[in-house]
């Protein structure tokens, strides 16, 4: 008799416990959609259309020879959407570092972020979709010239361009 109560008592626990997620996932900022769409990508042609106020907020991404060419300008930064542990393993040289998994738009690191410069975001490599997500995130909050490097990390090793370690913090 007591097991049949423990197994209704676990069932029960399970359910409200399923229930409550879905519940906090459907109001929740950074809600996971239990059907993921998938986004398309426009690849943009030169780097010399980057950096217009594009107000459409839809994804664009650049490829590798355009991200060589932005790495040099100061009015381009780069964000590594990986985790702190990856982060400090290796990145692109001077990128800052904002994991999409904890991403809240109001975090301390959006300070460093300007409205008027190009901020790429990348991640792993092109099956890698933290990248996109956190672009789309950035698109949301007004980042009008975030950009998504497809390559990522991997493609940019690849290429023996410069990549820098750091410290957990």
């Amino acid at each position: 008799m007591n097991k049949k109560i423990d197994i209704k008592v676990i069932l029960g626990i399970l359910a409200f416990s399923i229930i409550l997620g879905v519940f906090y996932n459907s109001f929740s900022i950074n809600g996971i959609d239990f059907i993921r769409k998938a986004s398309e990508i426009d690849i943009l042609e030169s780097v010399d259309i980057i950096g217009l106020d594009d107000t459409t907020k839809s994804l664009k991404a650049i490829t590798l020879d355009q991200a060589i060419i932005l790495h040099s300008n100061q009015n381009v930064i780069f964000v590594d959407a990986r985790d702190k542990w990856e982060f400090a393993e290796s990145h692109i040289k001077g990128a800052i570092n904002i994991p999409q998994y904890s991403f809240e738009p109001n975090i301390t690191d959006l300070s460093t972020l300007s409205k008027d410069k190009i901020i790429i975001v990348y991640c792993s490599a092109d099956d890698c979709s933290m990248s996109k997500r956190l672009t789309e995130q950035l698109l949301n909050l007004g980042y009008n010239k975030a950009y998504v490097y497809l390559g990522g990390i991997t493609e940019w090793t690849d290429a023996q361009l410069p990549i820098e370690t750091s410290e957990l913090e």
